[in-house]
């Protein structure tokens, strides 16, 4: 556990002594905020409705699929080309404590990219509104879980190769591919378990149920056991680096 959490505030220094650290937290703010400004400058009516704009509406998703690759892109693939790696997993860190301790790190500080919400809260508040808070809890429990599994993707296709960029596109790809698996299974119509395989694995769906206001137990599942996953997929991936 200790070598967790050291690995953990090395990865949040890391974050902030790197360009990623300023870069993307200013990108996202500005453009979640000009989005937040839109919504609430209209009507006092779009208050309570920007909320649900700000984490689900379209922007979010584009925002995701773009700062997600280069929040994880660096965590193993930076290490593996400048060939610390190696180093890292000789040293009395193995495997788990490593993976766990990069997505932990990269976890806050998508956690960190959030913190506007409550000055947001605020200013509705001020303007008259009456923003419904457990709607807004549960959006954020959400968009967290969310976070954590393309997290994981992301660190996953970080742990493939030693080049940032490739590592950057390969987990835009993989997560455009998931989003997109419904669309291609309306392709075959005719095979249900297709179908239901594509429903099942769509993160639009389950996360349709968090923006309704309602923390439900099926889609939480679903992230935290996708998470799990991609992170055992990681620490496989590291542990065949190990023995070549």
């Amino acid at each position: 556990m200790r070598n967790t959490f050291t690995v953990i505030v090395r990865e949040m220094g890391a974050y902030f002594r790197s360009p990623i650290g300023f870069v993307v937290p200013v990108l996202f703010w500005t453009i979640s905020g000009l989005r937040f400004y839109l919504d609430v400058v209209g009507s006092a009516g779009a208050l309570d409705a920007a909320f649900g704009q700000l984490m689900g509406g379209t922007q979010f998703w584009m925002l995701s699929f773009l700062l997600i690759p280069a929040i994880t892109m660096r965590l193993i693939a930076e290490e593996r080309r400048a060939g610390t790696l190696e180093m890292t997993l000789t040293a009395p860190v193995d495997e788990g404590e490593l993976v766990w301790g990069k997505f932990l790190g990269a976890l806050v500080f998508y956690a960190f990219l959030w913190l506007p919400l409550f000055l947001y809260i605020a200013i509705v508040l001020f303007l008259g509104g009456s923003p419904d808070l457990g709607r807004i809890v549960a959006n954020l429990f959400g968009v967290l879980l969310l976070g954590a599994m393309f997290l994981a993707v992301g660190l996953f296709c970080s742990s493939v190769t030693s080049n940032q960029i490739i590592a950057a596109v390969f987990t835009a790809v993989v997560l455009l591919g998931i989003s997109f698996l419904p669309e291609v299974a309306r392709l075959f119509p005719r095979v249900a378990v297709v179908q239901r395989i594509a429903d099942y694995v769509s993160f639009f769906r389950h996360f349709g149920e968090f923006q309704s206001g309602v923390i439900d137990a099926r889609p939480a599942i679903y992230y935290l056991t996708t998470t799990g996953f991609f992170l055992f997929l990681t620490a496989r991936s590291l542990e065949a680096r190990k023995w070549q």
